[in-house]
Order: C-alpha cells, then structure tokens, then sequence
C-alpha cells in the first residue's frame, strides 16, 4: 500500500494531469453507477465523527472538491461537473456544489436522462 504525504498529493498521483484548465481524468480504481456512468473511487479511514477509523469507499470528485476547497461535503450535498460527460474528472475547477435538482437537469441538458418515457438507447 503507498503512503502519500497529503490527500492532494494521492489525488494527483491517480490522475492523469494535462494542463490547469483541462480535466484531471482519474486513473485509479473506478466503479458504475446505476446510469452507467464511470466515478473514480478511492478508500478513505474517517477521522472523526461516528464511523472515526473505519475506512469507507468515496467517489473521488468528492473528496477532490473537499480537499482543494477545504470544505466538509454532506452526504446530501451534490458535487457536480462543469465538464459535461467527463464525470472522472476530478479537477476543482470543474467542479462546483449544486442541488440535486441542479444535477438532474444538467444530466437532461446532456441527454443522458432516462426515464419510462425514453427511448431505449440500444435500439
């Protein structure tokens, strides 16, 4: 297992970086969501609160928002892409805090919106 001296410097080890304005795309562990829509993943042992010392698996845009911004994000709170359809971009400049309601209609402004009166995309 490596050791990194901060969680900036594990972000930026498993990501494959360009330039500052361009995405940071993840390269470590990834999974898929019910849509079918790639996250970067990554282990983290809490360090306070209830679960303090259990490690727990966070999508890793999440944890790139809280880390650069210095910020503690609910499990409530949306971490969207500004970067529409690179969702394993972890660059905070991509990244902003919106609602869910914000979230759905960029997904529906992208097409990637299904619901029982879509069309079935494997037609």
């Amino acid at each position: 297992m490596k050791k990194y001296s901060s969680m900036i410097d594990r972000l930026l080890a498993n990501s494959m970086l360009r330039d500052d304005d361009d995405c940071w795309t993840w390269i470590g562990a990834r999974k898929v969501n019910r849509s079918g829509m790639f996250y970067g993943k990554l282990n983290v042992r809490m360090k306070r609160g209830p679960r303090k010392g259990k490690v727990v698996t966070l999508q890793a845009h999440r944890v790139s928002y809280a880390t650069f911004f210095g910020v503690r994000i609910t499990p409530k709170t949306v971490v969207r892409h500004t970067c529409i359809g690179n969702s394993l971009c972890i660059n905070p400049g991509h990244l902003i805090k919106g609602s869910q309601r914000n979230n759905v209609r960029d997904c529906v402004k992208a097409g990637r919106h299904r619901n029982q009166y879509s069309e079935p995309s494997c037609a």
